[in-house]
């Protein structure tokens, strides 16, 4: 670490193994402070945050931030006052340790200015010190900053993970000028349509190109029009569908003037004619999977793959015409056969992809895009090719660094398979080779030996996985349709076979429905390819896959007709914002519109044969909404209240939290009424929700109090949506919701394979799952059931977790386990301990342990006629480690004894069968919460501060 004054520090530096370009640093801050005062002076805490101290770190300090969060179930934040110009700066650094990274969801670094918030979140990889390096491209806006010139402020601030008390220490935020930038829209600040799609995809650019060490900047048009032209070699538009002309004239005498240019998607004449490319037509698929390969020319580029997956909608159809351009790519339907549209155009100024880069494949497709950017830059491939010779940063739920040494304790044990074993002697023969093309300056064939390397691995990790009986296997489908242009039937056909025993398909919006509704406007969809919840239940029933319907609610955005839009603003029933703007969602506490979701919810439960009905989008778009005429006349008839400067007096501590309240109740309504009306008609039909995965920041953000959902028995089951890549951030999130929810209804957490904030491989998506298991859950549910999920993770998955098929576990009666352990010094029994950081409880191996087991009463319309159940005691992978007995329907109470085995994670099991009134006869399992005995799994232990 570089010792630095408090003052701002500019510095010229070289990028070390880069060996790209020079490039600018700005030190923002060294931390380097005479003491704490000085560093408390500086750094103020706000939000009840404890204060700061400073900590050694290298030769110089760093700032220690602690996290209250045994109390504190938001953040903490810490801010500075500064006045800055940052408009040329294009990435940010800062480095950072968190001896317990489950303790913070997230971090995030904001920058202030005048009327807003420019932020950026991030979660850490392990607990050791790390640089975290973030593209000016990839930050949010919040309100409306003036601008990247106007830094008044910066602030650091700690999510809420588990509920556990802990520190983090940050040291060196630093500003950078990079040579590769990505341009912005200049509607990438918005929070919503395009301008948020923007920032989207100019994120999904930065991230894949930084897993190689190559780091982009950004800059915004004021800065391509201010001053002489860009001296970069290359810039990266990601999606610029609002391109000024001025900023098109401006590039076109960048790339006259020897600059490069990359282009995703959107294409005007003048870039088309710099590139030597010529926009068409735009082409909207005709079907589904028209555009779903890209197939490649390997010999037009260094280091191209043969192919990347990319589930495309639409694309810009273009063909070369000068400049040397020629087609290196072409779209391949999902039946293999060539569209003839080229997805893919290189010529010697640049290159052109029909549409934009999305984060499915995320391999071959970050291959792809180094390919690209080294044909350009080639100092890339020596940053890539060095970064190559590291191990992953992770296999499976395993560090990088370690992987390889777990791995071959896992095949010592004589346990995996003789396909594995091969499979890590092949990755020992790669690494030797790796560091000799590194070593021989042969960098894109060190990356194609590291990149067979991973792919090793990851398939060596999940083979090592294992399957668990009586778990919740689902995926969210988006397109409602089925994830195969075949339709449901084989999308069923492919879930059976990869062992998922659930689907919860997209089959209805706020304004339109992929049935055939009495009160929603239907889809087109539906006279194109017929009732898509009937098709979805006839082939679940075929396949053994259990349906549950998914509405967007209140959101009138896929399919909704103009007509329905007009007619809802008309009788004044969309939502308006606390600017008093007019939004195209339905508000949450118009009669009308509660009725509508209600009755929509409740025509699909008792309409079909439906397993169970999905609220999604059960909330508020965000706080700005809503704050319609309608909802200040109903909530001061609620609550008595006069509110005379609305909506700005409902901030005030007078009043705001009777308005949260009043705001929650309205979605709570909703909820408790369809739930009310479902289990009276259907009572094993189960109501659930996708639901944000911080509370109680989501009440007071968005009115969704889901913990009260669950403990006044409203819904039968959670999905929360706890989409990341961080495995730390993951834990922690499901650690605070299983503590929240404490049982009273399962929690099946969200995995994002595929999502707007996280993309993960196969391996990863096994190892989260691990992680599901371990803390305590009883299934899980994984976004989004795609062709590209179907045929590249499910039947992964299905070589190791989910091997074998099982059952849908909550189809049973509830029971209660109280656990408790023999004390010789007491000569008695006592409760059990809870974990300091786990819904679990601690016993010694070889302690006496009691368990109570008494039968809670049965959810509202439920009866079993008669129910029996082995009683077991299991490990984390569902393998018994000794039979306790069995309980019936004639059986209250039981009681049952044993001795804490060896170390590791087990739990009190009651697997059985359930004869439901009217229903029949279904498998069922219930779970205790785990008992930890002795030292857990070190590898899960250290994912939540256990070890």
């Amino acid at each position: 670490m570089r010792r630095a004054s408090v003052e701002l520090l500019m510095a010229l530096i070289v990028l070390g193994a880069a060996g790209l370009v020079a490039a600018e640093e700005l030190v923002l801050d060294g931390f380097e402070y005479a003491d704490e005062a000085a560093a408390r002076e500086a750094w103020r805490p706000d939000e009840d945050s404890p204060e700061i101290l400073l900590e050694p770190h290298a030769e110089g300090k760093a700032l220690k931030m602690f996290g209250n969060f045994s109390e504190n179930d938001r953040r903490v934040v810490y801010d500075r006052a500064v006045n800055l110009d940052l408009s040329r700066w294009s990435r940010f650094s800062i480095e950072i340790r968190m001896p317990n990274p489950t303790a913070f969801s997230q971090f995030t670094i904001y920058f202030r200015s005048t009327g807003g918030w420019y932020g950026r979140g991030f979660s850490v990889s392990g607990s050791r010190w790390e640089t975290i390096n973030l593209s000016r491209a990839e930050f949010r806006v919040e309100n409306e900053p003036a601008g990247w010139h106007d830094i008044t402020g910066v602030r650091l601030s700690g999510w809420a993970g588990a509920p556990v008390d802990a520190f983090c220490m940050v040291d060196n935020l630093k500003a950078y000028k990079d040579a590769i930038v990505l341009l912005t829209d200049p509607q990438a600040d918005s929070r919503a349509g395009e301008g948020r799609a923007a920032r989207r995809y100019a994120t999904t650019v930065a991230t894949m190109l930084r897993q190689y060490g190559v780091h982009t900047g950004a800059m915004g048009e004021a800065e391509l029009l201010a001053g002489e032209l860009p001296d970069n070699p290359l810039i990266i538009l990601a999606y610029n569908p609002h391109i000024t002309p001025e900023a098109c004239q401006h590039l076109v005498a960048y790339v006259e003037g020897g600059g490069k240019l990359i282009v995703f998607y959107s294409l005007p004449g003048a870039l088309g004619e710099a590139l030597g490319i010529k926009y068409k037509a735009h082409v909207q698929r005709e079907y589904d999977g028209q555009f779903a390969t890209i197939k490649l020319d390997t010999e037009a580029a260094k280091g191209l793959p043969e192919q990347a997956a990319q589930n495309s909608w639409n694309i810009a159809a273009v063909e070369p015409v000068g400049r040397g351009a020629e087609v290196i790519g072409q779209w391949y339907d999902s039946e293999a056969k060539d569209t003839g549209y080229p997805a893919l155009v290189m010529s010697d100024t640049g290159a052109f992809m029909s549409h934009v880069l999305r984060s499915d494949d995320p391999m071959a497709k970050g291959q792809m895009l180094l390919a690209l950017v080294g044909h350009f830059a080639p100092q890339v491939w020596e940053v890539a090719g060095k970064t190559a010779m590291s191990m992953p940063g992770q296999v499976g739920h395993i560090p990088g660094d370690t992987a390889l040494e777990w791995l071959d304790e896992q095949y010592a044990k004589d346990t995996g398979p003789d396909e594995g074993r091969k499979l890590l002697a092949e990755v020992k023969d790669l690494m030797p080779r790796i560091a000799d093309a590194v070593e021989a300056g042969d960098y894109v064939k060190a990356m194609e030996l590291a990149t067979s390397r991973d792919r090793k691995l990851q398939q060596a990790y999940m083979l090592t996985q294992t399957p668990r009986p009586g778990e919740f296997r689902a995926c969210w489908e988006h397109s409602g349709a089925g994830a195969y242009a075949e339709g449901w039937d084989k999308s069923m056909q492919v879930l059976a076979e990869c062992g998922f025993n659930a689907v919860v398909p997209n089959s209805f919006w706020g304004g339109s429905a992929l049935y055939e509704s009495e009160l929603l406007p239907v889809s087109p969809v539906v006279a194109e390819k017929g009732d898509q919840i009937q098709a979805a239940v006839d082939a679940g029933k075929k396949y053994g896959i259990e349906v549950h319907p998914w509405k967007v609610n209140f959101n009138t955005g896929r399919g909704t007709p103009q007509s329905f839009i007009d007619k809802m603003r008309a009788e004044g029933r969309l939502q308006v914002s606390l600017t008093g703007e007019e939004g195209d969602w339905l508000c949450p506490s118009h009669p009308a519109n509660q009725e509508l979701e209600i009755a929509s919810m409740v025509e699909v439960a008792t309409k079909y044969d439906v397993d169970g009905v999905h609220f999604d989008y059960i909330r508020y778009p965000s706080s700005a909404y809503c704050y319609c005429d309608g909802c200040r006349e109903r909530f001061e008839k609620a609550t008595g209240i006069s509110v005379e400067n609305w909506p700005q007096d409902l901030r005030t501590p007078e009043i705001e939290e009777k308005w949260l309240e009043w705001r929650a109740e309205q979605i709570t309504h909703i909820v408790r009424e369809t739930s009310r009306r479902i289990h009276a008609v259907r009572p094993e039909c189960k109501v659930s929700a996708a639901v944000f995965g911080s509370y109680p920041g989501c009440y007071r953000s968005v009115g969704q109090d889901w913990v009260r959902w669950a403990k006044e028995g409203y819904v039968d089951f959670l999905c929360p949506m706890d989409y990341t890549n961080s495995d730390y951030s993951f834990a922690g999130k499901v650690v605070r919701q299983l503590g929240q929810v404490d049982g009273t209804v399962p929690v099946y957490p969200g995995i994002g394979a595929s999502s707007s904030s996280s993309t993960l491989s196969p391996d990863r998506v096994a190892g989260q799952i691990a992680i599901t298991r371990n803390l305590g859950t009883g299934g899980f549910i994984i976004f989004n059931y795609t062709t590209g999920l179907g045929n590249d993770i499910l039947p992964q998955l299905a070589r190791g977790i989910t091997s074998e098929k099982t059952y849908v576990p909550h189809h049973g009666p509830r029971f209660d386990f109280e656990m408790s352990g023999w004390k010789p010094d007491l000569r008695e029994y006592v409760a059990g301990e809870r974990h300091k950081t786990l819904r679990a409880i601690e016993v010694k191996p070889g302690e006496e342990v009691k368990c109570v087991i008494s039968r809670l009463p049965d959810a509202s319309g439920i009866e079993f006629a008669s129910f029996r159940g082995d009683i077991v005691l299991e490990a984390v992978d569902g393998l018994v480690v000794a039979n306790l007995g069995e309980i019936t329907a004639r059986q209250a109470r039981v009681e049952v004894s044993f001795t804490a085995p060896d170390g590791g994670l087990y739990r009190i099991a009651i697997r059985g069968e359930a004869d439901m009134t009217g229903i029949g006869k279904r498998p069922f399992s219930t779970r205790s919460i785990p008992l930890i005995c002795g030292r857990m799994d070190p590898n899960f232990g250290m994912l939540v501060g256990a070890e």
